[in-house]
């Protein structure tokens, strides 16, 4: 019988010990994946009498991979704190209510195995992809669409799991642009609401393997310098936001995004909300692209240490999941 798409799931758990493989622990309903192995070849290509080629050799084998997904609320908590930072601060609000903020920057590296299930009737199509690491996470949301996330990995090794794990969603629906805020000021106190009509952020860890004789994978995974960067396309209304560009203005970034479902019988709704208090913006003016055509602007910013945030980019999470690793 053929492969079909929605006869599949991704699952994925925190590994105790560097590429160890692991049951999953986590599921995500997810639009796409990229998970793969590489093996590299090589043609020896010393002189043998002939004109071809008589040895081939093989050399780094790696894994790579990639998930996109709708962000559903409390869905994303175990991928923020390994791809983001693991600064967390979490608070109780309220009864079932939780608040979870996290802060960029990864102190302490978690590696996570990710078990991919391409068809759930044949366990020969479940394989585990171990010593996976984060190298950067996207959030982006455009108008009438929802909040997605795209998540880029790192790996060491592709194993053939045979089994078929019971995949567990979340119940809720994901953030859409309806629910959504985006405020760009001199602080968080100035800040206000151009018509933006897409938005997303990128935590890119810009990951460092690490390699040795005698191992064709990768032995290590090391976060690098961290890179924060947004891209806002907003109506070109008037020169508010170019201005930031052209004197190098240090800027505040903020965006919200909530589903408007109370949790419980409280008064706090699901959201998330993205916060960097020193970003500088980088772009230009927009160009006609035809007479009927409403001109907008696309305004690439980077966001870099802030001594009073102690950080490059905030998220705050409001949730009813109790711990990050239910999530």
């Amino acid at each position: 019988m053929a492969k079909i798409g929605y006869r599949s799931y991704v699952g994925y758990g925190d590994e105790a010990t560097y590429n160890t493989a692991i049951a999953p622990t986590g599921f995500v309903e997810y639009n796409s994946e990229g998970f793969k192995k590489d093996i590299e070849e090589k043609l020896v290509d010393a002189i043998n009498g002939t004109q071809h080629y008589k040895k081939r050799v093989t050399l780094n084998q790696s894994v790579n991979g990639s998930v996109s997904f709708p962000m559903v609320p409390g869905s994303i908590l175990r991928m923020l704190k390994n791809g983001m930072g693991n600064a967390i601060t979490v608070t109780s609000l309220a009864t079932g209510v939780y608040q979870y903020v996290f802060l960029a920057g990864i102190n302490s590296f978690t590696s996570m195995t990710f078990e991919v299930c391409r068809d759930t009737t044949d366990t020969a199509t479940t394989m585990r992809y171990t010593g996976c690491g984060i190298n950067s996470i996207k959030f982006s949301c455009g108008v009438n669409n929802v909040l997605q996330a795209d998540v880029d990995l790192m790996g060491a090794s592709e194993v053939l799991a045979n089994t078929i794990s019971t995949a567990a969603y979340r119940t809720l629906n994901p953030y859409t642009f309806v629910g959504g805020s985006v405020k760009i000021g001199d602080s968080s106190a100035t800040a206000t609401s151009p018509v933006v009509d897409s938005f997303d952020v990128t935590v890119a860890n810009n990951l460092a393997e690490t390699r040795g004789i005698g191992n064709a994978s990768r032995q290590a995974l090391t976060p690098g310098m961290q890179d924060v960067t947004f891209n806002v396309s907003a109506q070109f209304d008037n020169t508010t936001l170019y201005n930031r560009f052209l004197n190098g203005t240090q800027s505040y970034v903020y965006a919200k995004f909530d589903n408007g479902q109370t949790i419980g019988a409280t008064i706090y709704t699901n959201s998330i909300m993205f916060e960097a208090y020193k970003c500088y913006f980088n772009g230009s003016t927009p160009n006609i692209g035809g007479p009927s055509e409403i001109l907008k602007a696309s305004y690439p910013i980077r966001s870099i240490f802030n001594d009073g945030s102690t950080t490059t980019l905030k998220v705050t999470v409001i949730t009813d999941v109790a711990t990050i690793t239910a999530s």
